[in-house]
Parts: structure tokens; C-alpha cells; sequence
């Protein structure tokens, strides 16, 4: 099942102390990347955050934004630095009487202007609690989340589908047209060597060498069969669990490959002509591919 990396989802829940609200967004990207934004109360239960989203998302960008409303008491404690705040103002005192700063909220300002002065303790009140809502509310925020991706990959299975379709079309009608070409090849060859050994005996054989080695180079047989092997790995991949994105945009480049080698083996106008379509069908999924996770 193809999921998207492009999805958001949104809870909000009514906790212990007052209200918690969690947001998540992704956008793709190569691997797992998992940012979170929230409050300072929180910042704790970040990488409990990080693991709990990636036991169901396995790449794509990660953002996680949590927005926490008290209704009732904090649930960390602050408490004031009298000394340093005493220290700031006598030193705030001085330097106005030394420059006869007559402003009479000078020291004050400069107290309120220090981070310092409060002290947040560490501990939390009941953290065995706020980890189970948060991660509660991150469980109903992961539900339309994980909807959306689930949605938003069936489209681009659709989308894979119709593809596919065209490029299995694309390789048969390549495959009917080298057989023509084939035989217009060899009609020609027989041409040009009775022309020139009726004439010229003795180079009979080096000129079958050559007629050997320019139909090697110019088959495209197995170059055919390849492309419809790895087409069939394309549509069966789409159907498996987990994390898919890389492995179809590993055999979409080996299709490109060997499509570009029968581009450029092919002297036939009708199989160039497909080439260029399987090509442009090719480069769409590709540009799809990089949202698939």
C-alpha cells in the first residue's frame, strides 16, 4: 500500500490542566526527520514524542507543534532569585548616580530585563500523567494524519497504475517494431553483401564478422524483456506494507536505463518515437515518487 509524505492532522483534548492541543504536518524528504515546537513545560517528553511517531511513520519531514492553555496551576515551579535580583539593582543604582541617569524605573527595568532571575525547577508534577495525555492527544492527532496519507497514496497508486499501463503499451508496440526492423536490417545487409561478393569473393568472411557484430549492437531483445521484468517488479512493489518510495524509485532508474539503451540501439523512427514517450511517462512517476514514503 502506497502512503503519502505530504499529510497534516489535528487534535484537541481537554487534560488535567486545562487544554492541549497537537498539530502534525509532513512534507517529504529522503529520510525520517522529526522536529517538534512546543512549550517548555513539555520539552521533556521530546524524543518520547519522536519515538512514539516513528513506530507508524517510517520517512518524509515531521512537524509537530503542541499547544498547551493552563486553566489551572503550572506544572513546574518558579521561583525568584532574590540575590541576583538584589545584586542587578544595587549595580543598576550605581551606574545611574555615576551618569546621573535621573530615570527613576531604571533599576527596575533592568531587573525584569534579566532571564535569570526566576528559577524553573526540573521536576514535574505528575509526569507520569501529562506523558499519558500527551501522548494520547498525539494518538488522535496521528489518526486523520495517517488517514490523509493513506488517501493521498491511493491517488498516486491510481496515478502509477495509468502509468504503467502506458508503458507496458509503449514496450509492445517497441517490441512488434523491432522485429520489423529487424528484418528490414537483414534485408538490407543481403542487399549490400551481394552487391559485394559477387564482385569480391575473398572477404566473404570478414564481412559476415561485421554483419554479426552490427546485429549485436543493434538487438534489442533482451533490453524488452528486461524492461517488462522490472515493470512487473513496479506493480507487485506497489502492493506490499512498509516503507516503498525508494525501492520503486530504484527500478524506475532501471527502467530509464534500459530504455535509454534501446533509444540508443534503435534506428527505427517508430521505436525512437516510443522511447521518448516511455521516457516522459517515466520522469512523471519519478517527480510522484518523491512524495511516496
Amino acid at each position: 500500500m502506497l502512503k503519502s509524505m505530504t499529510a497534516y492532522g489535528r487534535a484537541s483534548e481537554k487534560i488535567t490542566a486545562g487544554s492541549l492541543t497537537v498539530e502534525i504536518q509532513s512534507v517529504n524528504r529522503k529520510h525520517l526527520d522529526i522536529k517538534v515546537h512546543g512549550p517548555a513545560e513539555l520539552r521533556r517528553f521530546e524524543i518520547d514524542i519522536q519515538n512514539w511517531i516513528s513506530e507508524s511513520v517510517l520517512r518524509g519531514q515531521v512537524t509537530v507543534k503542541i499547544n498547551l492553555t493552563f486553566e489551572g496551576q503550572s506544572p513546574v515551579s518558579v521561583s525568584p532569585n532574590i540575590e541576583l535580583a538584589r545584586q542587578i539593582k544595587t549595580s543598576a543604582d550605581e551606574i545611574a548616580r555615576e551618569l546621573g541617569i535621573e530615570d527613576p524605573h531604571f533599576s527596575t527595568r533592568l531587573v525584569a530585563g534579566s532571564k535569570d532571575i526566576l528559577n524553573t525547577s526540573d521536576e514535574i508534577k505528575d509526569e507520569k500523567l501529562w506523558k499519558q495525555e500527551l501522548k494520547n492527544t498525539l494518538g488522535k492527532a496521528l489518526k486523520p494524519y495517517s488517514e490523509m496519507k493513506v488517501f493521498e497514496g491511493q491517488k498516486l497508486y491510481e496515478d502509477f497504475k495509468e502509468r504503467i499501463d502506458i508503458l507496458a503499451r509503449c514496450i509492445e508496440a517497441i517490441d512488434k517494431f523491432s522485429e520489423r526492423s529487424t528484418e528490414a536490417m537483414r534485408k538490407k545487409l543481403t542487399d549490400t553483401l551481394d552487391s559485394v561478393l559477387s564482385e569480391k569473393i575473398e572477404k566473404e568472411e570478414a564481412l559476415l564478422r561485421e554483419v554479426c557484430l552490427y546485429a549485436e549492437k543493434v538487438d534489442i531483445s533482451e533490453e524488452i524483456i528486461r524492461f517488462k521484468v522490472h515493470l512487473e517488479h513496479f506493480k507487485t512493489t506497489m502492493e506490499m506494507e512498509g516503507s516503498l518510495g525508494k525501492t520503486l524509485d530504484f527500478i524506475g532508474q532501471e527502467l530509464f536505463r534500459e530504455v535509454n539503451t534501446i533509444a540508443s540501439k534503435a534506428a527505427d523512427i517508430e521505436i525512437s518515437r516510443k522511447t521518448i514517450e516511455i521516457k516522459t511517462e517515466l520522469e512523471r512517476i519519478r517527480e510522484q515518487l518523491q512524495n511516496v514514503e
